[in-house]
């Protein structure tokens, strides 16, 4: 068959080709409107590792290594998690938000850090909204990758941070305990204070001991004073005594006429036995005057010193006396003490050695605490996901384009109605053609009618 029988059979099926193209303009109008598809695209700048890295998620390293490989994020894009907050963000619906994940598309380029990131929607505004929202996630996930590890360790320093702190408040309790019902145990010294102070007491009564040895050698000096002093004594009595006086001086004078006249006259003299008699009365009233004045040594000023000295001696000693027995009590007391509390002494020194490690162990998880968290500001600080250009619009997808759909869709309905007219055509059995007279009949047509 020729193209000329071919247009023929075309021509003459005419009504079933038009059908047919007619039902694909329907078609290529309802593929138009169900094809039509917008790609919004951002670009982001994922800083690549440099480095043969270990551990990637290490902040103390160059800040062009990055956190996440530029090839994990294409999986990172479509992650359920990441895929959840922007559908929250944009509150889309949960079919929508379903449908994102399979929407969202990024290629990276070869030795290139460029990355497109490309969200596909049947609508350009939401498409727009929804590839800068899927960036904007995408640098707080990769945030959050990187700073997790730091939040799970911080979170466990504060955790035993708080159990540190709750065991020195016990011990501190404890210690408090054995410390406030004693002022001579102390937190920080134990009995060392009880030890301070017998030291003290015990030099306090060598020294009392030794005022003692010497106050009582004074004592017994001046105890012999009163009996040296009283024969003194008598003469400052008597020589004070103005009746004593007065009779020594009589006294005196009869006794010198009583010598005159016994060397100018014989015993025998008359007058002389009377004045003799005068003389020894006068002479014993002398002496009982005397003795009565001088009975009460008190009235000398140097027997009352003397007793006064021998008095403050005596107390000086018998104060001696009872401070060394009030130190000596104080020392038996103090030892007593200091034997009772060995026990409470024992137990505060292991309570300030478990304090002490406590503190230790405290300031050490402090200062992991401050590294720790120095780091993760400092990782949280390192942006290796950085948007190049936000979505600014969106263009319709290659295979949502009008002339691309009537292309694909004149191609096949033009081969199916062709298909179909040289179909309907050979089912006809009408003899339309002379060559299709002749090789029925096997003989030629000369001409034709009609």
């Amino acid at each position: 068959m020729d193209i000329k029988q071919g247009l023929a059979v075309v021509w003459r099926q005419r009504v079933v080709v038009g059908a047919v193209l007619l039902i694909g303009v329907a078609v290529f109008f309802f593929v138009v409107g169900k094809s039509r598809k917008y790609t919004a695209t951002a670009s982001i700048l994922a800083v690549s590792s440099t480095s043969q890295d270990a551990a990637v998620l290490d902040p103390r390293k160059d800040p062009t290594q990055s956190a996440i490989a530029p090839a994990d994020i294409p999986n990172l894009l479509g992650s359920s998690t990441l895929v959840a907050q922007v559908g929250h963000d944009l509150h889309l619906s949960k079919a929508q938000t379903q449908k994102l994940s399979s929407s969202i598309k990024a290629k990276p380029s070869l030795g290139s850090d460029v990355l497109p990131v490309t969200v596909t929607d049947t609508e350009p505004d939401r498409a727009i909204a929804e590839a800068n929202a899927v960036v904007h996630e995408l640098q707080k996930y990769e945030e959050r990758i990187v700073t997790s590890r730091y939040d799970l360790l911080i979170e466990d320093l504060h955790s035993q941070l708080n159990t540190r702190r709750t065991a020195l408040g016990a011990i501190d309790q404890k210690v408090d305990a054995l410390t406030a019902s004693d002022p001579y145990v102390s937190d920080t010294t134990g009995t060392a204070a009880i030890s301070t102070r017998l030291v003290t007491l015990e030099a306090q009564r060598d020294q009392l001991q030794a005022t003692l040895r010497g106050d009582t050698s004074a004592a017994g000096l001046i105890a012999q004073r009163p009996a040296l002093t009283r024969d003194l004594a008598s003469q400052e009595i008597i020589k004070d005594d103005p009746v004593f006086q007065s009779l020594r001086t009589q006294y005196g004078k009869d006794l010198a006429h009583l010598n005159n006249e016994q060397a100018g006259y014989t015993d025998k003299f008359p007058g002389l036995a009377g004045l003799n008699n005068q003389v020894t009365r006068e002479g014993k009233s002398l002496a009982d005057t005397q003795a009565l004045a001088t009975a009460n040594p008190a009235k000398s000023t140097s027997y009352v010193s003397a007793q006064l000295d021998q008095n403050k001696a005596q107390a000086s000693v018998v104060s001696d006396q009872a401070q060394l027995a009030a130190v000596e009590r104080q020392i038996d007391g103090m030892q007593t003490h200091l034997d009772s509390s060995r026990p409470s002494n024992i137990s505060l020194a292991s309570l300030r050695r478990d304090r002490d490690a406590g503190n230790q162990a405290y300031a050490q998880l402090s200062d992991r605490l401050a590294v720790a968290q120095a780091d993760r500001a400092q990782a949280a600080s390192i942006n290796t996901i950085v948007l190049l250009d936000a979505a600014t619009s969106a263009a319709p997808t290659m295979l949502s384009r009008p002339p691309v759909i009537a292309a694909a869709l004149g191609a096949i309905f033009l081969w199916l109605a062709i298909t179909l007219a040289f179909i309907a055509d050979g089912a006809d059995s009408r003899l339309r053609t002379r060559t299709t007279i002749e090789e029925l009949y096997g003989s030629p047509v000369f001409t034709s009618v009609g």
